[in-house]
């Protein structure tokens, strides 16, 4: 399982709209409105790392109303680890 973190960027007064898309992504699996420097944090899985890479910006990356994201890859969980090449 491929997993990445996604910190996302809005225009003013387009959280609740940019978040109902992003649900709509097969790949998204959890999305959450947040307090701080970012509009939202959503967490994507593939099954492949390749599949991952294309998600993010043929997806998540058109979706109207995002102005900004940061991309945090999933090396493991503390007890297991990716062992295969990013």
């Amino acid at each position: 399982m491929s997993v990445a973190f996604v910190l996302v960027n809005t225009e003013l007064g387009r959280i609740e709209d940019v978040l109902d898309k992003l649900l709509q992504i097969d790949e998204v699996v959890e999305a959450y409105s947040v307090a701080g420097p970012y509009s939202i944090a959503t967490k994507v899985e593939t099954d492949t790392f390749d599949k991952l890479v294309k998600v993010i910006p043929e997806k998540l990356h058109k979706i109207d109303g995002i102005t900004k994201t940061i991309t945090l890859l999933a090396f493991g969980t503390g007890r297991e680890f990716r062992t295969d090449a990013c």
